[in-house]
């Protein structure tokens, strides 16, 4: 018969009652062929065999139905795979073309920055170039009209109004100067030294404001550019790295760090030293050159073409302890402020044009209580020497010689003990040397010479056993030398030519080995050369024309006789 499938519970007529016979069933088919459950029925067995028929078919439908779904689950998935492996394919395509695309732009813009830095630098650097050549242009100009401050560079900038507007702006808003913008524009272009330091200020920074953060260090830059321009400095005897006006590249240096010739700097760029001794500095000294405030030292010396005055800043100079201004031509007195320089150690004005007023040559150095140097040479100071010059008790050296001081010096002169330099030749001083001079025991140096003295040399002087230079020529000193004069065995110059001694030659002259220099010449003395000049081995010139006070002598060795090796002995005023 024919055998038609309905599901898990369906069996074949012939199929299913064979099935059944086997297990012991006896079955009844229904009109459709199959086999109910109710018709199921034992044949020999009990009851259970028919409840446990019935349970298998419950669990062989279960199981079929399980497998139909997982079949069916199986058949979505296979179906929704290829789907899910298109999007995920998608998605890292485009995560791929998006970090390509970035890429390429950070590329495209790291290149981009490169040219526009190296063309923006290349447009710095000719723009620093035309810069340069601008500022050499008007520099050239200033100088050589070097005398003429007032003449103007205006015209060679006036198409620049850029730069008119920041020189402007310079002079109004930070320096020391009271100019109206509006009624003065034409001081602003002239070739001053200020203008012209403002001006390579802001050509060779490119406009930099000295407003900035960092305004001492642009003042010390300007203070010393300004000193540059106001001493010729383009035409100054360098020996060493000169005050280059010109950058080697894009970086703006200080100064210190540029080693410009003559400075000293501290840690932190301020300028403490500025030494320019013998340099061919030519012009005058500006006030900008006290903006220096850290300033230590400041040495000018022997430079003749400096002229001017000191001016009433130097006041400011607090932390100065050296001011050096020797053998050049600054002229009219010093400032009062000069007795506010607290520090002041080291002051040397001499050989210069300085007045100092004759009712108070020391003016207002006497408040400069830290003082151990103090030159006042050939600067014309007149009067008597103030007895309130003890106030400077620490004074090592004083050098007033070629000046007009008369009278004596006071007793109270000699309680400065710790000199060891005394030089007041060509003076007027008279009067006789008092015997507190034997207080200055430091004495090295000690230089009376071409005043008015008179009297004796006291014994004290002979016990300053440190003395090295002892010089009292051209006095009207008398008297004799004492034997005491061995102690001074350090004594290696010694000049007492052109004074009225008498008497004899110590022999213990023969004790000062350290003698390369003796002139006795044009005295008074009696007797022979003592023979123990002999022992003087390091004595070099020895001069001792007509050494007493006859013209005709027996000398106890001929003049013309070298006695002592490498000596030039010149005894008379004719050898022959």
């Amino acid at each position: 018969s024919t055998c038609i499938h309905q599901g898990p519970g369906a069996f074949s007529a012939q199929g299913g009652q064979a099935r059944a016979q086997r297990k012991g069933y006896l079955t009844r088919l229904d009109e459709n062929n199959r086999i109910p459950t109710s018709s199921l029925l034992p044949s020999t067995s009990t009851s259970k065999t028919f409840i446990s028929m019935e349970s298998t078919h419950r669990d062989i439908n279960n199981i079929t139905q399980s497998t139909d779904i997982k079949n069916n689950e199986k058949k979505d998935r296979e179906q929704h795979r290829p789907v899910q492996h298109r999007r995920c394919m998608y998605l890292s395509i485009g995560i791929f073309v998006s970090v390509m695309v970035g890429v390429a732009a950070i590329t495209i813009s790291i290149v981009y920055k490169q040219l526009s830095t190296k063309s923006s630098i290349q447009g710095d650097d000719n723009e620093k170039s035309s810069n340069e050549r601008l500022f050499s242009e008007i520099s050239t100009y200033c100088l050589e009209k070097y005398h003429s401050n007032s003449a103007s560079f205006e015209s060679l900038i006036s198409d620049n109004t850029a730069l008119l507007m920041q020189i402007r702006h310079f002079n109004t808003t930070l320096l020391p100067h009271n100019i109206n913008p509006e009624t003065d524009s034409t001081m602003l272009m002239t070739c001053s030294p200020q203008n012209l330091a403002i001006l390579y200020i802001i050509i060779m920074t490119n406009g930099l404001s000295l407003m900035d953060e960092d305004v001492v260090w642009s003042l010390d830059w300007y203070a010393l550019l300004v000193f540059y321009f106001s001493t010729n400095g383009n035409k100054w005897r360098n020996t060493g790295h000169k005050w280059s006006l010109k950058t080697n590249d894009s970086t703006i240096l200080h100064p210190c760090q540029s080693m410009w010739y003559g400075l000293v700097c501290s840690d932190d760029l301020r300028v403490v030293e500025i030494s320019l001794g013998s340099n061919s500095l030519r012009g005058t000294i500006p006030e900008e050159l006290f903006l220096l405030t850290d300033l230590k030292l400041i040495n000018l010396s022997m430079n003749k073409n400096l002229k001017g005055t000191v001016p009433s800043e130097i006041g400011r100079m607090k932390s100065t302890k050296v001011f050096d201004v020797w053998a050049t031509s600054l002229l009219a007195s010093l400032p009062v402020e000069m007795d506010e320089l607290s520090s002041l150690e080291h002051l040397d004005i001499g050989n210069t044009n300085i007045i100092l007023p004759s009712n108070d040559p020391c003016m207002g150095i006497l408040k400069l209580r830290k003082l151990t140097h103090l030159g006042l040479e050939n600067i014309g100071m007149r009067g008597s020497i103030s007895t309130e010059i003890t106030n400077l008790s620490n004074l090592e050296i004083i050098k007033w010689n070629g000046n007009v001081l008369s009278a004596s010096l006071p007793t109270q002169f000699f309680q400065l003990t710790n000199l060891k330099l005394l030089n007041v030749d060509q003076n007027s001083l008279s009067g006789s040397l008092p015997s507190e001079i034997g207080l200055l025991t430091k004495l090295t140096e000690l230089n009376l010479s071409r005043n008015m003295l008179t009297g004796t040399l006291p014994i004290e002087i002979f016990g300053l056993s440190n003395l090295e230079i002892f010089h009292a020529h051209s006095n009207i000193l008398t008297g004799s030398l004492p034997s005491a004069i061995g102690n001074l065995t350090k004594l290696a110059s010694s000049a007492l030519q052109m004074n009225g001694f008498e008497g004899s030659i110590p022999s213990e002259i023969g004790l000062l080995t350290a003698f390369a220099n003796l002139n006795l010449s044009f005295n008074k003395f009696t007797g022979r050369l003592p023979s123990e000049l002999s022992n003087l081995s390091n004595l070099i010139f020895f001069f001792c024309w007509a050494i007493f006070s006859h013209w005709k002598f027996r000398w106890p060795l001929q003049c013309h006789e070298k006695i002592w090796e490498n000596c030039d002995i010149k005894c008379g005023f004719d050898k022959n």
